[in-house]
């Protein structure tokens, strides 16, 4: 199982649902989604967040009542994660069907690896992608900072705790 992690705070409802949506229609269907939302407080993003716990059981949903921070939220989440790699999401991203087995076949075809990410493009309001940002090859050090701060990326849960 594929653990998504994602942190909401004060998401417009839009870009939320976008997220979600993208998430429910994975072609790979074993992974679980661990919601945390960092003190967002309104109503809006509680009602959608309750609405997508309900209708599916994969979904998690943790919150704070006082807002920690991405750090504080996704250690929050990882508490919580029970598949063998984490994904990491924002709630801005909308990932492609494929996305999650890709992650999974890229796992199986090379089991040493302990992060797998990938490029990204940027999507307009009407849905049309632009501004590609393609990842090249691995060098730890100019790659991790990017791909940490990047759109979605996966690692070892065991990995992450360290």
């Amino acid at each position: 199982m594929v653990s998504i992690v994602l942190v909401v705070c004060r998401t417009p409802e839009p870009l939320l649902r976008s997220c979600l949506e993208s998430i429910r229609k994975q072609v790979y269907r074993h992974w679980q989604l661990c919601v945390v939302d960092d003190a967002s407080l309104t109503a809006e993003t509680q009602a959608v967040l309750k609405e997508y716990g309900l209708m599916d059981q994969r979904v998690r949903l943790l919150s704070h009542e006082v807002e920690q921070g991405i750090c504080g939220a996704r250690n929050t989440a990882m508490g919580s994660v029970e598949g063998e790699f984490v994904v990491f999401v924002e709630p801005c991203d909308e990932l492609s069907p494929h996305a999650l087995l890709r992650v999974v076949q890229s796992l199986e075809r090379f089991p040493e690896a302990g992060i797998i990410y990938s490029d990204e493009d940027r999507i307009d309001g009407d849905g049309r992608r632009f501004d590609p940002r393609c990842k090249g090859a691995w060098i730890l050090t100019c790659c991790f900072p990017r791909i940490t701060s990047s759109i979605c990326w996966c690692s070892e849960r065991i990995w992450c705790a360290k």
